[in-house]
C-alpha cells in the first residue's frame, strides 16, 4: 500500500500519527503529506515503510521525534522548518544512499541521531552525512 499527495497536509491540530503497518510507501509529486502540521509532535514509521518522499514532514515546527522502522534514504526538504525537532532513532537496517543538504534546512541544529549502538562509528565515519551533520557527536547509541 501506499498514500500518494498532500492528504494530512495543512492539519494544525494533528498531534501524532500512528501508520499502518501494511503502508510501505509515502508519495507525493509537490508538497509532501504532513506539510505544515504544526500540532505534531512525534511520528514512528514501521518497518514495512520503505520509502519517504521529500518534503513528507516540511513545515512540521513542533515535531520532535521521529523513529523510522526501515526508511532507507532520507530526501530534500524531508524535516525541512522542523525547528523543534529533538530526535530522529535510525534502526540496524537503515542505510544512507543520498543525503540532500536541505534535508534539515532550518531545523533545531542541536537534534540527536540516534542509532544502534553496534553502528555508531559507521554512522559517525559517513560521509553521505556530511552534507548535512557537521557535529558528527550527534549521533548517539539507542539506550
Amino acid at each position: 500500500e501506499a498514500i500518494d499527495g498532500e492528504i494530512c497536509s495543512g492539519f494544525t491540530s494533528l498531534t501524532s500519527v500512528t501508520i499502518s503497518n501494511t503502508l510501505r510507501e509515502i508519495r507525493s509529486q509537490g508538497i509532501g503529506l504532513f506539510h505544515g502540521c504544526t500540532s505534531l509532535e512525534e511520528i514512528t514509521l514501521p518497518s514495512n515503510v520503505t520509502y519517504v518522499a521529500p518534503r513528507t514532514f516540511e513545515a512540521c515546527n513542533n515535531l520532535k521525534n521521529v523513529y523510522f522502522g526501515s526508511c532507507a534514504t532520507i530526501y530534500d526538504h524531508t524535516f525541512e522548518g522542523c525547528e523543534s525537532l529533538e530526535s530522529i532513532t535510525l534502526p540496524s537496517q537503515v542505510t544512507v544512499n543520498l543525503m540532500d543538504k536541505n534535508a534539515f534546512a532550518n531545523t533545531n541544529d542541536t537534534f540527536i541521531i540516534y542509532v544502534p549502538s553496534d553502528l555508531l562509528n559507521r554512522y559517525r565515519s559517513s560521509l553521505k552525512w556530511d552534507t548535512v551533520i557537521s557535529d558528527k557527536d550527534r549521533f548517539q547509541p539507542i539506550a
